[in-house]
C-alpha cells in the first residue's frame, strides 16, 4: 500500500511515521520554502498520548515535561484561580516543545525506506 499526504506538518508526519511503522509506503509533499519552526511553541499531551508516542512512534520521554498540577486563572476575574488538578503520584498531563518533536519524527523518518519527501 502507498499513502500521500499533502503538508509536513507536525499532524503530517506523526501520521506518516506511524504508516511507515506498519510497513507502508509514504510520500509527504511539501512546499519549497521551509518554515522556521517557533522554539517557544509548546503542545500539551495527555498521558494516554504519551505512551501512545513511546509504543508506537518514536520515544518521547526525554523531551516532555511531566505535570502533576495544572492551575487556571481567569483574567476577568482578579487572577482568580478557577480550577486546579492535582495528583501525587501520576502526571496529569504533559507538554513538549514543537520543534523538538517534528525533528524526531523528522529524523526517523528520512532514514525510513518506506518514506519519501517531495517538494
Amino acid at each position: 500500500m502507498k499513502v500521500c499526504i499533502i503538508g509536513d506538518g507536525l499532524s503530517s508526519i506523526t501520521l506518516a511515521k506511524a504508516l511507515t511503522n506498519e510497513n507502508i509506503y509514504v510520500d509527504i509533499f511539501s512546499q519549497k520554502k521551509k518554515n522556521s519552526l517557533n522554539k517557544s511553541r509548546t503542545i500539551g499531551i495527555s498521558k494516554s498520548n504519551v505512551e501512545f508516542f513511546n509504543t508506537n512512534i518514536v520515544n518521547i520521554d526525554k523531551i516532555i515535561w511531566k505535570l502533576k498540577n495544572i492551575e487556571l486563572y481567569s483574567e476577568n476575574l482578579k487572577n482568580e484561580k478557577i480550577l486546579k488538578f492535582k495528583s501525587k503520584k501520576d502526571q496529569l498531563f504533559s507538554i513538549i516543545r514543537n520543534y523538538q518533536l517534528y525533528e524526531i519524527l523528522e529524523n526517523k523518518l528520512l532514514k525510513n525506506k518506506y518514506f519519501k519527501k517531495k517538494i
